[in-house]
């Protein structure tokens, strides 16, 4: 791969992991029924986080520990050939982030749990903590309203570039960057790519059915390369001829 510095972007939810990791965890360990009014809402508004913020807060009141939270997380596996990819990167000096939309709680335990860590430079997501009840408090990353591929409270789009002007400040320019996805929320920073960059969508997901249906970010085009993808050796495939 090419040198200098190579940052590789994933998302986490559906890439890394191969499953949602919130449904999962609903799925496993929340036995009561939320208000549908109040998911409606959430999904009216572009923002899930306060439906998960309620969901969390009666598991806690049902009694499921952060033990037993962390032990459904730790158990979802990846995508197959996800972790090669991981340690093919660092093994080419390649530079790592995740900007996903689960949570900072989920993210590290299932590094953590999976020994990756090690493997991921910085974590943009949205923060999160167990409070003295060990009831799972998330909050927004950051509240936007200005993009619209994007949810209301975490546009990748503007994480990404904000990452990158970051580095640049600090001396580290990247010669190309290549990013990996599966969701309607990757087109955003996938439409701040440049012709030298690559971007991967997950096949038969929603990224990738926006691309394949024309249905892209309002008028704009990706100029990256697209390599729609459903193992981790599909990337290793590509990175190994770039």
């Amino acid at each position: 791969m090419a040198s200098p510095r190579f940052l590789a972007v994933f998302d986490f939810d559906n890439t890394i992991t191969d499953s949602d990791t919130f449904y999962t965890v609903h799925e496993h360990l929340h036995t009561g029924k939320m208000s549908q009014e109040a998911k409606d809402a959430c999904v009216a508004t572009g923002n899930y986080m306060p439906y998960e913020r309620l969901v969390f807060r009666s598991m806690s009141d049902k009694g499921v520990t952060c033990a037993q939270i962390r032990a459904v997380v730790e158990s979802i596996p990846s995508v197959p050939g996800l972790e090669d990819v991981l340690r093919f990167l660092e093994n080419n000096g390649a530079e790592v982030i995740f900007i996903s939309d689960a949570n900072s709680v989920f993210i590290q335990d299932w590094l953590d749990a999976h020994k990756l860590s090690h493997t991921v430079r910085r974590i943009f997501t949205n923060p999160a903590h167990y409070d003295k009840d060990g009831c799972l408090q998330v909050e927004d990353y950051h509240v936007q309203d200005t993009c619209q591929l994007s949810t209301h409270n975490l546009c990748k789009g503007r994480i990404l570039e904000e990452y990158v002007r970051e580095r640049a400040e600090q001396g580290i320019h990247f010669s190309r960057i290549v990013y990996v996805g599966d969701g309607e929320n990757d087109m955003c920073p996938s439409l701040r790519l440049s012709e030298k960059d690559l971007t991967f969508p997950r096949e038969r997901f929603s990224f990738h059915k926006m691309i394949t249906s024309n249905v892209d970010g309002h008028g704009k085009k990706i100029k990256a390369g697209v390599h729609p993808w459903s193992t981790g050796k599909d990337i290793i495939n590509v990175l190994q001829n770039v």
